[in-house]
Formats: C-alpha cells, structure tokens, sequence
C-alpha cells in the first residue's frame, strides 16, 4: 500500500497494461498461428492480424495477460494475479495465477 492506501494508482495499469491492449489486441483479429485460414487472411489484411503461438480462446487470452503480458511490463513489485474477460454481459472468464499468495500487510 502506497502513502494514500491504494495498492497502485490506476494511472501506473492504464498507462501499461489498457494501453498495450490497445496497441496489440484492440480492433484486431487475433489468430492461431497453426489455424489453416492465417495465410489467406495475412494476404487480405496483413495490418488487422496479430498472431499468437495459442489457440485465442478468452481463457487462453485471460492466461497469456497474466502470465506473459504482466510481468514484462508492470514495474516491481506489482504482480497481477488475476484477468477477466467478458466475451458478453452474461458470458465471461476469469484467469487466476497459481500459487499465489496472498500476503497480510
């Protein structure tokens, strides 16, 4: 907890994780790299594409923020342990790292 009671300020994951987010995944198609249709739509709209080494489901989504995307770039100490994503208002999943503890202030 920082001098005002807060674990981080927001402005520290807006300007780190929302904005990678918007930089790779918003507005774009994420794609398999084994999935057979990659070619014929690089060839359409090269730029909309981003590849990933896993199939895009929401929990391998979910997973691949906390486990890859976080830790390269929130600033020590801050771990993020948990992601979800809301595929709709009813429908979402949630991405829990294991072991981890939490600890007492």
């Amino acid at each position: 907890m920082d001098h005002l009671g807060r674990v981080v300020d927001f402005s520290v994951i807006k300007t780190t994780l929302c904005q990678w987010l918007e930089n790779n995944w918003d507005h774009k198609m994420i794609i398999w790299e084994h999935d057979p249709m990659l070619y014929a739509l690089t060839q359409i709209d090269g730029e909309g594409i981003v590849v990933v080494p896993f199939n895009p489901t929401a929990e391998n989504l979910a997973e691949f923020i906390v486990t890859e995307v976080s830790p390269k770039l929130l600033p020590e100490p801050l771990i993020l342990v948990k992601c979800v994503i809301e595929e709709t208002r009813k429908c979402s999943v949630t991405y829990t790292l294991e072991n981890y503890e939490q600890q007492d202030a």
